[in-house]
């Protein structure tokens, strides 16, 4: 009897080890979701601000424009157009390529959650 609680407490002792193991490295996995996650939301408010300055300053053209109509300020107003359209498909352009990689990093983590080797789940 007493062999068999040494061989218990052993065996207690080795799946604290593995759960507090395993505590760990999903508490890393969590930490870098996070972090992840936190980028991702810090890059779309930065890419949602830079939009919002092309737009306002895209009205304060268009107000300034009614002032003078001649064909000279038409073709800089739609030179104008056509730079702030190439800074907003490079806006968005940035934004899908984190996002890729934003995906693929939470992707790589995702294999962290998985279940652990050693931790046997309960007999049936």
């Amino acid at each position: 009897m007493a062999q068999h609680a040494g061989e218990s407490v052993t065996a207690l002792d080795a799946a604290r080890a593995v759960l507090g193991a395993r505590d760990a490295e999903l508490a890393a996995a969590d930490a870098a979701v996070t972090d992840a996650v936190a980028a991702a939301h810090s890059a779309a408010v930065a890419s949602i601000g830079r939009i919002d300055a092309i737009r306002a300053g895209v009205d304060a053209v268009v107000a300034y424009q009614g002032h003078d109509d001649g064909p000279a300020a038409a073709r800089e107003f739609s030179r104008h157009l056509v730079d702030l359209q190439r800074e907003v498909a490079g806006i968005v352009a940035e934004a899908r390529s984190l996002s890729h990689a934003k995906a693929v990093a939470l992707q790589e983590l995702s294999a962290r959650y998985q279940r652990v080797p050693g931790i046997v789940g309960p007999r049936r």
